[in-house]
């Protein structure tokens, strides 16, 4: 689990639940803390205070990376296609942390493959 330290808890709650996708697990408004979960289990906790965002990226895998860049309005932001197999492309959430999207290309490392639980077969 990742803990990002968020300056409106509200906005980025918003952000993630809209626009990621993720569900809210536990909030508690009071204390300033929301913990989210994705589909596929991962799980990330917004606190209320002061964002760094320079020492944090999370990472999403997607199925169709132009399709939800399309989704959130980025179409425009520059994807990077890797020796590893995947593409991607970062955006940012209203703290500024860097968010990359991901999709796989082929079947992971090479000599390695795919590592296990992942692409759009898992």
């Amino acid at each position: 689990m990742t803990e990002l330290a968020v300056a409106d808890l509200a906005a980025a709650l918003a952000w993630y639940q809209d626009r990621l996708g993720l569900r809210v697990l536990l909030l508690d408004a009071a204390n300033g803390f929301a913990l989210l979960q994705g589909d596929g289990g991962g799980r990330l906790a917004l606190k209320a205070g002061a964002p760094a965002p320079g020492g944090v990226t999370l990472h999403f895998e997607v199925a169709d990376l132009a399709a939800e860049l399309g989704r959130l309005g980025s179409a425009d932001v520059p994807v990077k296609d890797s020796p590893e197999g995947y593409r991607e492309a970062f955006v940012r959430d209203p703290d500024g942390y860097a968010v990359g999207l991901f999709e796989w290309t082929r079947d992971g490392w090479p000599g390695v493959g795919r590592p296990e639980g992942c692409g759009p077969d898992r």
